[in-house]
Order: C-alpha cells, then sequence, then structure tokens
C-alpha cells in the first residue's frame, strides 16, 4: 500500500521543501497553500498523515486540524510551524489530538523519520480498527448464534413438555378426544398451518385443535385419500397416515394454505406424529379388548 502524505502551509516555498526532504521516500504527496483547498483533497483521497502549519490566511491551523478531522478521523496529524505559534501548536496537541509537532525550520532525518514513525502509526491504527471491525462480527455472529440455540432450546422444551403431557394422559387413561386435541395443537404448532384434524374412523371422530369443521374443499380430499399408506400433499391439503402393524388407524389433516408443494418431515414433525400414532394404537387395543370382553359376555350368557 502506498500511503500518501497531505501537507498544507501558505508558502509555496515551504511545501516545496518538504517535498524535496521527502522525495526518495515511497510515499504519494499532496500539497495545499489553503485550508478549504486541502479539505477538498481530504474528501477526495486517502490520506494517512496530514502536515499543516500553523499561522494561514483565512482558515488558521487549528481551524483546519478541526474540520480536517471530522473528514479523515483515522489519520495522523503533525504540526510544522515556527517557534512564535507554539501556543496555537499546544492547543492543538492538547485538543485535535496531534501526534507530533515540529518547528521550522526543521532537519530533514527529523522529518523523514517523524513521517516513517506517523505511517507506522497509521498502519497499526488501522490493523486495530480492522481488528475490532472483525471481533465485533464475530460478537454479533457468536450473539446470533446464542440466541438460536436459546430459541431451539425453548422450543425443545416446549416440545418435550408438550409429548410428556400427551404420555402422562395417556398413563392416566384420559379421554382420546382430549388427547387428540393436544396432539393437533402440537402438529399445528409444527406445520404452523391450522386448523389440524385427526380422522379416526373406528371411532367414527374427527379431532381438531379448534372448534371448526373442515372445509368443503378438505372433506373430499379426505375422502379420496384416506386408508392410503403414504403421505400426500397438494393444493387442497396435506393428508399424513398414521399406521401400526401395516394398518392404517388414522389420518392426519391439514389444509395447504401455505400451499406446500412436497412434504419434508423434520424429526420433530415425525415425532408427534408417531405420538399420535401411539394415542390410536392404545384406544385401537381398548376397543378390541371391549370388543373381546362383549363377545365373551355374549358367549357366558348363551
Amino acid at each position: 500500500m502506498t500511503h500518501t502524505i497531505m501537507c498544507i502551509d501558505d508558502e509555496q516555498m515551504v511545501l516545496d521543501s518538504i517535498k524535496c526532504s521527502i522525495k526518495n521516500e515511497p510515499y504519494q504527496i499532496l500539497t495545499s497553500t489553503n485550508g478549504e483547498d486541502a479539505l477538498s483533497k481530504l474528501e477526495q483521497n486517502h490520506i494517512s498523515v496530514i502536515i499543516t502549519d500553523m499561522c494561514m490566511p483565512k482558515m488558521d491551523g487549528f481551524e483546519f486540524l478541526t474540520r480536517a478531522q471530522k473528514v479523515c478521523p483515522d489519520a495522523v496529524y503533525m504540526v510544522l510551524s515556527a517557534h512564535s505559534d507554539i501556543d496555537k501548536i499546544m492547543k492543538a496537541v492538547n485538543e485535535n489530538h496531534v501526534w507530533r509537532y515540529i518547528t521550522k525550520p526543521w532537519h530533514k532525518e527529523e522529518l523523514v523519520l517523524a513521517i516513517k514513525n506517523a505511517v507506522e502509526i497509521y498502519e497499526h491504527r488501522k490493523e486495530r480498527k480492522e481488528f475490532i471491525s472483525q471481533l465485533e462480527e464475530k460478537n454479533l455472529q457468536l450473539s446470533r448464534m446464542n440466541n438460536k440455540l436459546e430459541d431451539c432450546v425453548r422450543e425443545r422444551t416446549k416440545q418435550l413438555q408438550q409429548k410428556n403431557r400427551i404420555l402422562q394422559m395417556l398413563i392416566e387413561d384420559a379421554d382420546i378426544t382430549e388427547i387428540l386435541k393436544v396432539v393437533c395443537t402440537a402438529i399445528s404448532e409444527q406445520f404452523s398451518l391450522s386448523p389440524v384434524f385427526i380422522h379416526v374412523p373406528f371411532l367414527n371422530r374427527m379431532i381438531s385443535d379448534k372448534s371448526v369443521e373442515p372445509s368443503e374443499k378438505l372433506l373430499p380430499f379426505l375422502k379420496e385419500y384416506e386408508g392410503q399408506k403414504t403421505e400426500i400433499v397438494n393444493n387442497s391439503g396435506i393428508c399424513i397416515p398414521l399406521v401400526k402393524n401395516n394398518l392404517v388407524l388414522g389420518t392426519i389433516l391439514i389444509e395447504n394454505g401455505r400451499k406446500i408443494k412436497e412434504l419434508k418431515l423434520s424429526d420433530e414433525q415425525r415425532g408427534f406424529i408417531s405420538v399420535a400414532t401411539l394415542c390410536l394404537m392404545q384406544a385401537w387395543n381398548l376397543l378390541k379388548v371391549d370388543e373381546m370382553m362383549n363377545e365373551l359376555n355374549n358367549d357366558m350368557k348363551m
């Protein structure tokens, strides 16, 4: 990278002398004889080091430094001025972040070394700024990852709580309709679609997460695909069979409000489908037990 040095002095002879002093150094030199012109050049160029006189007509060095730092806050500022300007120089050093001042007349070696050191400071500032920027970006990414992880943990905790509630209801032999309502609510949250229906032919029931009936579009869809063992999705709806031991126990039915074209079930979604199948399997077994008991009672009466 070639560093650009900006020199401002109202005397052209001084500017020529500075250019002569550093002509053998690997820098690009820009000069200006007044503050307004210098500020214009600052806006159009990438400046590493700025060297300015303090005593200039129209805009003195102090005003120039104040305005220049708003344009080039990362540049390294130096003052090159006469001993008589010492009060202005100290004010600039204290209030305008001037790194160093050199009095006129200067020694060539001193000026060259000062500019070299200023360039190194500029590079260190730039590296530090880039490092801080990268660190802030990493922290932002880490914060996003933490937020995402927290969301995942909350979602996973909620899913486990829902599954535990359903299993507890099964253990307590709760009414199957109430259990399946909870299952419908969980599936609705998983698919971000509502209402969700579970049709159970052997119980002759249609259970939903909401107190609504299936739409006129959904009922023909159910009639067409009910009993099939594969998942179906089209513009009308989503049909998910609840299969156990090659027996279709029921069907999850969802109106395809989001126009899903392909059903890709996540592990969490399949988990709740498995829970729904488990509920129906228990209801099926209880139904068969009741039927067997009724047959036994009838046989004993005969």
